[in-house]
């Protein structure tokens, strides 16, 4: 049940990341998000970014879009997730054209001319992400491992509470996503990222969906230059 809920996320991912890119390359006076240098400073209260004061003139501009970097994505499972992969290798993700900025990563999010990601630039994703799931679980009995850091109190326990599932999916989702998730109607992130993550045969099982959820999802595959 619950890969087949990630296999209904990743067909609306490529939608939701052309959504996704019309929607964040206009600037507006919600919080912004970036990538952070230390991701230990991260909590459920962090801030990632500050309100503007907006006028009733306010007119939105522009704000260019961009993929992570190949050496960005491996970075941030090394950092978050700790693997000891280069998934952008294992995976083959695709080194696009130089786009007009200069920059690859560029070319296929924030370049008029090509503004698309291919059905098989999102098929190199799912496999790693995947495969990164895949290690998180296989690492679980290791110490000082990502599975009993990102998911330490579900450990050792008959039942996981909800208090626990909620917490997992915040702060992972926070790391990942690198803003916090919405936890109000209509648009309620976290409900439905704990029912995936309680939806597994197991806990393991609900946790690996979790983590290839987010993943392949365009809030971490995409990221504003604001």
């Amino acid at each position: 049940m619950g890969e087949c809920m990630v296999y209904r996320l990743f067909n609306k991912s490529i939608a939701a990341l052309c959504l996704a890119m019309l929607a964040l390359s206009f600037q507006n006076c919600d919080k912004g998000f970036k990538v952070l240098d230390d991701f230990t400073s991260f909590s459920s209260t962090t801030s990632l970014g500050s309100a503007m004061n907006c006028s009733p003139t306010f007119a939105p501009e522009r704000v260019p879009l961009r993929l992570l970097s190949n050496l960005e994505y491996d970075f941030i499972a090394a950092d978050v997730l700790l693997s000891k992969r280069k998934p952008s290798a294992d995976a083959k993700f695709d080194i696009p054209a130089l786009g007009s900025s200069g920059f690859s990563n560029t070319s296929m999010t924030s370049e008029a001319s090509t503004p698309t990601i291919s059905d098989m630039t999102m098929e190199k994703y799912w496999t790693a992400a995947g495969a990164l799931a895949d290690e998180v679980i296989a690492n679980k009995a290791q110490s000082g491992s990502a599975y009993s850091s990102l998911a330490a109190c579900a450990l050792n326990v008959s039942t996981v509470s909800e208090t626990c599932y909620a917490s997992i999916a915040r702060s992972l989702a926070l790391k990942l996503w690198r803003r916090p998730l919405s936890e109000t109607a209509p648009n309620n992130e976290l409900s439905r990222l704990v029912a995936l993550l309680k939806g597994g045969a197991s806990f393991e099982g609900g946790f690996h969906d979790l983590i290839k959820a987010l993943l392949i999802s365009p809030y971490f595959l995409v990221v504003s230059f604001n």
